[in-house]
């Protein structure tokens, strides 16, 4: 194994990648290097919108543990040149992603695989980008933390596999719907910028194709999941800013055996709701873990690096150094 520490809400994330850039009179967008703003963990936007994914029952510092899955969400800044009136920051920033692709499968916090992301041992973040997302984002200071998580060589490896997976979907949906360097709209105009680029982008995440792609985006999720003994297979839909759902048809959780599903989890405006019976007015509706905790978290010494081990480490637990208080 592999030792990985945790994230919590207060790690910030940065990153570099490249992102389409017009205004006028640029005759088409070109694609230029863009600065992934700094981020936290815990990202208003991305918690109102249920991108955000932590466990809440068991914190570290006296906060909130990222979960497999995690996304800082939607509106991380880019700044891309020319940074001062690019149109197309309308249609970037409010589909941003800062995702973790890596995860411990054996160590489960309220229920959930620990997401991990670090410097060393090199664990990158999911950053959006055009014309494909890549793993350019870190998480610069979780090594500051003092609880590490074991890492299998089938979690590095199905991390790996989701990287690629991610790419080659990127790939072949941006050719499919016609995005990236080679659009050849003809937009002299910031009106016909606002309508042919902007406007068209925005409706294409409602269109048939932004739908096959969640359910391609799906089954990547589902081959990599299964790689660690945990298939589950999810599919997200809607304008995440206003409103958007997910639907996972099955989870499996190869520790216990017990498989859960279908649940549809949804939001309007951060107005959070699923159908397996959570409710939030405000933050993630995540299903609460069957079971009554049990083993898992590591003695909190002073100044060590407690190693957790396999198990499911929940029940409204203290781990590592901190506090000992709820979330912030």
């Amino acid at each position: 194994m592999i030792s990985c520490p945790v994230n919590i809400q207060a790690n910030p994330t940065l990153g570099v990648l490249s992102h389409q850039a017009i205004q006028p009179p640029m005759p088409a967008p070109v694609i230029n290097v863009s600065i992934e703003m700094l981020t936290f963990q815990f990202w208003i936007y991305g918690y109102a919108t249920n991108k955000n994914k932590f466990a809440m029952k068991t914190v570290h510092k006296g906060q909130w543990i990222c979960q497999g899955g995690h996304d800082c969400g939607m509106l991380i800044p880019d700044v891309t040149m020319p940074i001062v009136g690019n149109l197309l920051y309308l249609l970037h920033w409010p589909f941003s992603k800062g995702a973790m692709t890596f995860a411990a499968s054996t160590v489960k916090m309220d229920g959930q695989p620990t997401a991990c992301a670090a410097i060393v041992p090199p664990f990158p973040m999911m950053t959006c980008g055009q014309p494909v997302g890549a793993p350019t984002r870190f998480s610069y200071i979780a090594n500051l933390n003092n609880v590490y998580v074991g890492m299998t060589f089938m979690d590095i490896l199905a991390g790996v596999v989701a990287i690629a997976l991610s790419i080659v979907i990127d790939l072949i949906f941006n050719k499919l719907g016609g995005s990236g360097a080679a659009d050849d709209a003809a937009a002299s105009t910031t009106r016909s910028i606002l309508r042919d680029q902007v406007g068209k982008g925005l409706l294409g995440k409602l269109g048939p194709l932004e739908l096959a792609k969640s359910a391609v985006n799906g089954l990547a999720g589902l081959v990599t999941s299964g790689m660690q003994g945990n298939p589950t297979y999810k599919v997200g839909f809607g304008i995440s800013p206003i409103a958007g759902g997910e639907l996972t048809l099955f989870a499996h959780d190869g520790s216990t055996g017990q498989t859960t599903g279908p649940v549809l989890q949804g939001q309007v405006l951060g107005w959070q709701g699923d159908t397996a019976g959570n409710r939030a007015s405000w933050g993630t509706s995540t299903p609460a873990p069957s079971g009554d905790g049990g083993s898992g978290s590591g003695s909190g010494g002073s100044g060590g690096s407690p190693q957790v081990g396999g198990g499911d480490s929940g029940g409204g637990t203290q781990i590592g150094g901190g506090d000992g208080g709820g979330s912030p």
